[in-house]
């Protein structure tokens, strides 16, 4: 399938900048852990502890951040946050000791947030119905390309294996947000949609179905979890899989993704629609956990074998699911405060961020295949749940 360039320029520019980043954040997100504990001496748990709070604080920013979108436009606060990242990145080169480490690593979250919730919002004013869906499935092509190539290039210093290969990756990370941020000059000024006299609306929280919808969601994105966590650790522990199966099992969902993810979108334009997606999507989920619970205490291949075939059907769901996502995120939200109800839409993906790899972990290591059975009831019931939820709404999402 060739993938094709958009002619539009504002989606060039935003996809452009996209890959760059991304690029960047593959690059470094396959080291930092490494780089942090070998070569700057801080213990695991330190790491673990560092990363934990800085993603809870970076969660409690998201909603006022999404307030900035709306009352002063995300272009400008997007290419700030770009050029924050960057410098923080630069930052982690002079670090001596473990609270310098932590206080930089707060900031960064809080500044991808900022950058995360601005291009979210800048989605939101692209298009409407199928056309933003598809803006942001092409958005998330881009993403798995971007971390891909990057992930593929660290693998260069995990080669050498210096501590100077690994700085030099990183500055290329922080050269990334740099050039980033000035491919997004090339955006247009998105205006604000709240005036200076409007404060923070806390109508949000009041909206029930939007509410029960980021709840929802959050148990939907559990399976991310279940990729980056839960099936690397089952694969290792718990099957006669060959450990490059984690590899394969991973590189068929970034291959799934790139291919596929645009034509999902197509023809998918209301809320209602997003829902049934939605449902779609969790049942086929559900029934990938059930085959990857087949796994366990067979011979290498048949493991194997059974494994790929969880996968096909996971990534299926999840390209599905993020068209369900994109509809009932966007339809669901306020249009004149689209920044903010997406701020909080995204703590929907935190929340299941922080607490989803004991969870996870607990259920398919802890109990055994068993708890891939709890999980299947856990995603069958949640699109049974956002379906009902949003059955009766027709508006474009």
């Amino acid at each position: 399938m060739r993938i094709k360039i958009p002619s539009d320029p504002t989606l060039r520019t935003l996809i452009f900048s996209n890959f760059v980043n991304t690029f960047g954040n593959g690059l470094w997100r396959t080291l930092e852990v490494i780089f942090f504990s070998i070569y700057l001496g801080f213990g695991a748990h330190q790491v673990a502890v560092a990363l934990s709070i800085a993603g809870a604080v970076g969660l409690i920013f998201s909603i006022p951040i999404g307030y900035l979108a709306d009352r002063f436009g995300p272009r400008g606060l997007a290419i700030l946050g770009f050029i924050g990242e960057g410098l923080i990145l630069l930052c982690y080169l002079t670090i001596k000791s473990y609270s310098f480490f932590l206080i930089l690593t707060i900031l960064e979250a809080v500044v991808a947030t900022l950058s995360m919730n601005m291009r979210m919002a800048i989605i939101g004013r692209m298009g409407e119905g199928e056309e933003r869906t598809r803006i942001r499935a092409i958005s998330r092509v881009v993403t798995n390309l971007g971390i891909a190539c990057g992930t593929a290039f660290a693998g260069i210093a995990l080669g050498i294996g210096t501590a100077t290969a690994f700085k030099t990756m990183l500055i290329l990370d922080a050269a990334s947000f740099f050039v980033s941020a000035l491919i997004f000059r090339n955006m247009p000024s998105f205006p604000a949609t709240i005036s200076k006299h409007d404060g923070f609306s806390f109508e949000v929280f009041r909206n029930q179905k939007f509410m029960t919808a980021i709840t929802l969601h959050s148990l939907f994105v559990l399976h991310f979890v279940i990729q980056s966590v839960a099936l690397p650790l089952w694969i290792i522990k718990m099957t006669n899989a060959p450990r490059w199966t984690v590899s394969l099992v991973m590189l068929i969902n970034t291959i799934y993704v790139v291919l596929f993810q645009v034509r999902a979108a197509r023809g998918v334009t209301t809320v209602a629609q997003g829902g049934r997606a939605y449902l779609k999507a969790n049942t086929v989920i559900a029934l990938s956990c059930i085959v990857y619970s087949l796994s366990s205490n067979r011979s290498a291949a048949i493991a194997a074998y059974i494994l790929v075939l969880g996968m096909l059907l996971h990534v299926y769901g999840e390209v599905v699911g993020s068209v369900g996502a994109s509809l009932v995120g966007f339809g669901l939200a306020e249009p004149t405060r689209v920044g903010q109800f997406m701020g909080i839409w995204s703590m929907g993906n935190g929340l299941s961020s922080a607490i989803g790899p004991a969870f996870v972990t607990w259920l398919v290591i802890g109990i055994g295949s068993a708890g891939w059975y709890v999980l299947a009831l856990i995603f069958l019931l949640t699109g049974i749940a956002i379906n009902f939820l949003v059955r009766n709404v027709h508006t474009s999402g």
